[in-house]
């Protein structure tokens, strides 16, 4: 999967995602940290990215292709990659 991260998930998600076999960049990757959401928006749209993102007020520029997926989650270090 083509994902983008936006700069308020931790770095190690992107890692951990790679790690999993999927195609993941950050926004801090791409020098788009602080950027408009909008530009964000716009960047994974045309990299065929699914953005992920924990900026409620996100929805606000893209209401209409957007579909909002809540879920809270912790990091466990001590975990295998596997048991996630």
């Amino acid at each position: 999967m083509r994902i983008k991260l936006d700069e308020n998930l931790p770095l190690r998600l992107a890692i951990r995602l790679k790690s999993f076999g999927h195609d993941a960049h950050t926004v801090y990757d791409e020098h788009l940290v602080g950027h408009a959401d909008n530009d964000v928006w716009e960047t994974a749209q045309k990299e065929s990215r699914f953005l992920i993102t924990q900026d409620l007020d996100f929805s606000d520029c893209v209401a209409s292709r957007l579909v909002l997926i809540t879920a809270s989650y912790s990091y466990d270090s001590t975990r295998q990659a596997g048991e996630i």
